[in-house]
């Protein structure tokens, strides 16, 4: 039989049609905590949609725990009256129809604008069916302060409190939160010390505590404990040093994680912590201060940081934290001694860490029992003489008796370079072991290289060819700690055309192209298969709008098919937001633009 035949099409058409009733019956006759379940998943608007499906799905989805409400997702141009009311409308109608008995998670990220007391009423509304992650996240606004309902700070149901918006937070005279274990607390300023310290006293189980460009010019001093705290992540936005400044106390006897990233803007002590295991010290905008008592101010505050550190097994530190250290004599032969260390990181966002720096030196002399260090941009040697043979005076003990693994991650073979491994090599060589490395990750689900490195591997052209495939790639990642990586780079097509399965691709310090030239059209020739197959999702955590990078967003709208979402940082303006949102347009593209909250910075926090 002609396998195009109609006889054959219809049968195939009811084949298809069959199964699809099967599918369909299957889903429907799940029970409803099931689907319930299923539901959760999904974003309440979307999950409010299935209410059309049937007579019986009408109302199942407001049986869903999970509540989630981002006036982004309606608003995809600027706040217009008929879609603020559409949103208004939509999340009172949830919170009139939806299940009173309890809400798992609550999420709000929307403008204040003129209604804090209706958005206040229905904060009071989910924490009256005893919700227990509550995300609350305000843009930007022209307002002073914030006053949230009384009983979410004596709420008992919360385990999570997750506050996002940039003024005062008027907090009550009394404060109690039972459960909390998780608190977030970005961009919020505090009236006074008592406020703060009232809050932070009142969590007795909380057991991670991130503080995000938080505002303490009104704080002069706080003490952060409890009994259960087991992590801390700190980040500081500005790069002000001055000699007043809130003091903040840190203890806690199981705390095992502390991060840092900031100018030490603030002044911190760790003490009677005797659980610390990891700790990673980033200092940040080191270039911009000039000033010598601002350089003293610093290195105080991170010699003072480092010396509640002494115990820890991992550490993490910049080459920033390291001059700093440096620049003051008289701190670094009081620098404590670090018994327990056993492995040492030192990442540098634009340099390669200076390997005969007093600072590293004196680390190295005090950790005996060293047994791995991790150069993550590398190292150098600036006191490097061709006539000079410099070489390490005294010798580290740990070099001599526990050091095991060093791992230099990025190496262009440079004669400072191979100066510091003690041997003599090119380019070259070079080129052949990045790519001898890369030849044994081939099997890895996650990748995150940068720009350099692939360059590395290209610069030898007999090496292009044999770049091994990815058949396991799910995720690229791009973080050059300076530069947006280069969207037309040999190395980075090479590496798109190798990874079929590619599913993300993140550009960690945004994206650029050097080929761009405004009266030619570039593409991309071959475009990768995982473009047309796979890849759902590109991430682009710094954009400025540059004609060069929109050309770039127009090319992965227009070549990557499968594309489902392409992420910007949330803190972009409406005309940078309204270029993005016209490029999608154009296209005619499937995938969504979202705006989310991106760090553009090299350092993770680590996840609880």
């Amino acid at each position: 039989m002609d396998m195009n035949s109609p006889m054959r099409n219809a049968k195939s058409l009811k084949l298809g049609e069959q199964k699809f009733d099967e599918g369909r019956s299957r889903i429907c006759n799940l029970p409803d905590p099931i689907i319930h379940h299923i539901l959760s998943f999904l974003p309440t608007k979307e999950a409010a949609k299935t209410s059309a499906l049937s007579k019986r799905w009408q109302f199942l989805w407001t049986f869903v725990t999970n509540l989630e409400f981002n006036e982004e997702v309606w608003q995809q141009h600027d706040v217009k009256e008929e879609t603020r009311r559409n949103f208004m409308s939509f999340v009172e109608r949830v919170l009139f129809l939806s299940d009173p008995s309890s809400i798992r998670k609550f999420l709000l990220s929307c403008k204040v604008l003129s209604d804090q007391s209706r958005i206040s009423t229905w904060v009071h509304a989910a924490l009256k069916r005893k919700v227990q992650r509550l995300i609350l996240h305000f843009p930007l606004e022209d307002f002073e302060s914030l006053s949230l309902p009384d009983c979410l700070f004596t709420c008992e149901s919360l385990k999570e409190l997750d506050l996002e918006f940039s003024c005062v937070l008027n907090l009550p005279s009394y404060i109690c939160f039972p459960h909390l274990k998780i608190l977030s607390l970005s961009n919020i300023k505090f009236p006074d010390d008592h406020s703060a310290q009232e809050l932070f006293s009142s969590c007795p189980n909380l057991v991670k505590l991130t503080l995000d460009a938080c505002d303490w010019e009104n704080v002069k001093g706080v003490h952060i404990s409890a009994p259960l705290l087991e992590v801390i992540d700190i980040f500081e936005e500005d790069c002000q040093i001055n000699q007043s400044c809130c003091q903040f106390m840190i203890s806690g006897t199981k705390l095992k994680l502390f991060c840092y990233q900031g100018v030490f803007e603030n002044d911190f002590c760790v003490f009677d912590a005797p659980s610390l295991e990891e700790a990673d010290m980033v200092q940040l905008g080191s270039d911009d201060i000039e000033d010598n008592l601002e350089m003293q101010i610093a290195a105080y505050r991170c010699y003072k940081l480092f010396k509640g550190l002494a115990n820890v097994k991992r550490l993490q530190v910049t080459n920033g934290s390291l001059e700093f250290l440096a620049s003051a004599e008289e701190l670094v032969s009081r620098l404590p001694s670090l018994p327990n260390l056993k492995h040492l990181a030192v990442d540098e966002h634009e340099y390669a860490v200076d390997f005969a720096c007093i600072g590293l030196l004196k680390i190295l002399q005090n950790s005996p029992c060293l047994e791995s260090i991790d150069f993550k941009r590398g190292v150098d040697l600036p006191t490097y003489d061709e006539n000079n043979d410099w070489t390490l005076d005294p010798v580290p003990p740990c070099f001599l008796t526990h050091l095991k693994t060093v791992t230099i991650r990025l190496f262009s073979g440079s004669d400072k370079e191979l100066h510091v491994l003690g041997e003599c090599s090119d380019v070259q060589i070079a080129a052949h072991r990045a790519y001898k490395l890369l030849k044994g990750l081939t099997n890895v689900k996650s990748l995150v290289v940068t720009p350099d490195f692939l360059e590395l591997l290209t610069s030898v052209e007999e090496l292009v060819p044999h770049l091994p495939s990815f058949p396991n790639l799910k995720y690229l990642a791009l973080d050059e700690y300076e530069y947006a990586a280069d969207f037309a780079s040999t190395g980075l097509m090479k590496l798109l055309q190798k990874s079929p399965y590619l599913e993300s691709l993140d550009f960690k310090w945004g994206v650029s192209l050097s080929t761009y030239k405004e009266n030619k059209d570039w593409t991309l020739d071959p475009v990768p298969s995982c473009f047309s197959t796979h890849l759902k999702t590109v991430t682009i955590r710094i954009l400025s709008a540059s004609k060069k990078e929109l050309h770039v967003v127009k090319v992965l709208l227009r070549t990557a098919k499968s594309l489902e979402k392409l992420c910007f940082p949330s803190r972009l303006g409406d005309k940078k937001r309204k270029r993005l949102l016209t490029l999608l347009e154009e296209s005619e593209s499937a995938c969504d633009i979202v705006f989310m909250k991106l760090r553009p910075f090299y350092f993770k926090p680590k996840e609880y």
